[in-house]
């Protein structure tokens, strides 16, 4: 079977905090057999402009995405855990990196944590309830 999961992954301000973070989190998918979308999708808005955001987004239900891995960076922060429409049908793993703090959503619960090895922690928890 191929795992395949769809990716989110940008800012609307000048903080590149995230990119290392995404980049962890994808070795993590990658070392757990999990591949990334190859498949550039256009973000649709939700609750917010997307006119100063850079974003990239990948992934699509007709690829049966297992899930949907998103690292963004916002300028200030936003209601939702992602800034556009989600698509895909699996769950979502989002991080949302602030100035002095990351937001981690999963599955419905938002915990509010400092430290960058408790987010590779609760994605590796993630990816063992996907692979069940």
């Amino acid at each position: 079977m191929n795992k395949i999961f769809a990716t989110l992954c940008g800012t609307d301000c000048k903080n590149i905090a995230y990119l290392k973070i995404y980049a962890d989190l994808l070795e993590i998918a990658y070392l757990e057999g999990f591949n990334d979308s190859k498949e550039n999708q256009r973000p649709r808005a939700n609750q917010t402009s997307l006119d100063k955001w850079s974003l990239w987004l990948k992934g699509s239900n007709h690829e049966n995405c297992l899930f949907m891995l998103s690292v963004t960076a916002p300028d200030v922060p936003l209601m939702a855990p992602i800034p556009i429409t989600k698509e895909i049908n699996g769950p979502l793993f989002a991080v949302v990196v602030n100035k002095n703090y990351f937001l981690i959503s999963r599955e419905g619960e938002i915990s509010e944590v400092k430290d960058e090895e408790l987010i590779k922690n609760e994605f590796k928890k993630f990816l063992t309830k996907i692979a069940q």
